[in-house]
C-alpha cells in the first residue's frame, strides 16, 4: 500500500525524513517525485519501506500509545548490543524518541509456525538464544522483577475495552497465579529479547538461510525462560516438545525448571494477549507516531 496518495500524510514524513541525515541533503521537491512509501504491518510502531534511487530502507516510528511501557535510551542501546552479537541488522539511524532506519532487507520472509518444528531452525535459534544469554550484555531495563511485569500486565489489561477485559478475565487471573509462582522460583537475569515472536523473526531467503531477531523495543534483563517459552508459545509446543527445546539450551533441566518453563508459558500467553487487547489498533498509514 502506497502511503504518497495522503497529501497531508506525506508533508508529515517528509519533515521527519529530513531530520535524517541520509535524506537531509534531497530537496523536499526532489523526494515528493523521487520517494516511494508503503506501510507495514505492526501494532506498536508505524512501519514504512521508504525507497529512493534504487535502494530501500525500513523506517520505525514509534506509536505515541507506546511510550508509558517502552524505553526508547533502552531500545537504543540494546539494539546496537544485539548487532554488536551479530543477532540483529545495523541500524543506519536512531533518535532519542525510538525513530529508527535500517536497510531494507529484500529477500527475506518471516519465520512461520512450521519453522519451529525444522530441526535446522530450531539450531539457530538455539544457537542465538545461546548466544544472547550467554555474552553477559549490560541490557538495558529489568523485565526480571515479579513486581514489574506485574505491573505491565495489569496495565494492558486495564487498558482493554470492557468487552475485552470481560473475554480475558480468567486468562489474566491466571496469568497473575503463574507470576506468584515464579516468585517460589530462583533464575538469574539474562539479556532477552523478551518478544520473540514469529514476526520478529526473519529469515534470509538464501542458501545460508541467516535468521535476525528484530524490533529490541521490550528487550531487557529477564529470566532466560522468557525467550524460551515465547518460542515454545509460537510453535505451539506439546510438553514433551518444549522439554526437548528447553534440553537444547539448559542440559539435563531439573524438575522445577521444566516446570518455571511451563509457569511462562502461562504467564506470557496471558500477557501477549492483554498486550494484544490493548494494542489492537493499527490504521492504514496512521500518522500518530509522526506527529505526536
Amino acid at each position: 500500500m502506497n502511503c504518497l496518495t495522503d497529501q497531508y500524510f506525506l508533508e508529515e514524513l517528509l519533515k521527519r525524513l529530513k531530520l535524517i541525515p541520509l535524506f537531509s541533503s534531497y530537496s523536499t521537491d526532489y523526494l515528493k517525485r523521487n520517494i516511494e512509501v508503503t506501510l507495514l504491518p505492526s501494532l506498536s510502531n508505524n512501519t514504512y519501506k521508504v525507497s529512493i534511487n534504487n535502494h530501500s530502507y525500513l523506517l520505525k516510528i514509534p506509536r505515541a500509545d507506546t511510550k508509558q511501557f517502552i524505553d526508547r535510551y533502552h531500545e537504543q542501546t540494546n539494539t546496537q548490543i544485539a548487532f554488536n552479537l551479530g543477532l540483529a541488522p545495523k541500524v543506519l539511524w536512531q533518535s532519542e524518541s525510538g525513530i529508527y532506519l535500517i536497510h531494507y532487507l529484500e529477500n527475506i520472509r518471516h519465520l512461520n509456525s512450521k519453522d519451529l518444528h525444522n530441526p535446522h531452525f530450531i539450531s539457530k535459534l538455539v544457537t542465538h538464544l545461546s548466544t544472547l544469554q550467554k555474552s553477559s550484555a549490560p541490557f538495558k531495563g529489568d523485565l526480571h522483577n515479579t513486581e514489574t511485569i506485574r505491573n505491565h500486565l495489569n496495565q494492558y489489561y486495564k487498558l482493554c475495552t470492557d468487552n475485552v477485559q470481560n473475554k480475558l478475565k480468567k486468562t489474566h487471573v491466571k496469568a497473575l497465579l503463574m507470576l506468584d509462582k515464579i516468585e517460589q522460583y530462583d533464575s538469574p537475569a539474562v539479556p532477552s529479547h523478551s518478544d520473540l515472536t514469529l514476526g520478529n523473526i526473519l529469515v534470509e531467503k538464501n542458501k545460508e538461510e541467516r535468521v535476525w531477531l528484530i524490533d529490541w523495543e521490550y528487550s531487557a534483563m529477564a529470566s532466560p525462560f522468557w525467550d524460551i517459552a515465547t518460542l515454545c508459545n509460537e510453535g505451539t509446543f506439546n510438553d514433551m516438545q518444549a522439554n526437548d527445546f528447553l534440553s537444547k539450551l539448559i542440559n539435563t533441566p531439573t524438575q522445577k525448571e521444566i516446570e518455571l518453563l511451563t509457569h511462562y508459558r502461562f504467564l506470557l500467553k496471558g500477557l501477549s494477549q492483554c498486550w494484544q487487547g490493548a494494542f489492537q489498533i493499527n490504521k492504514p498509514c496512521s500518522m500518530s507516531g509522526l506527529i505526536n
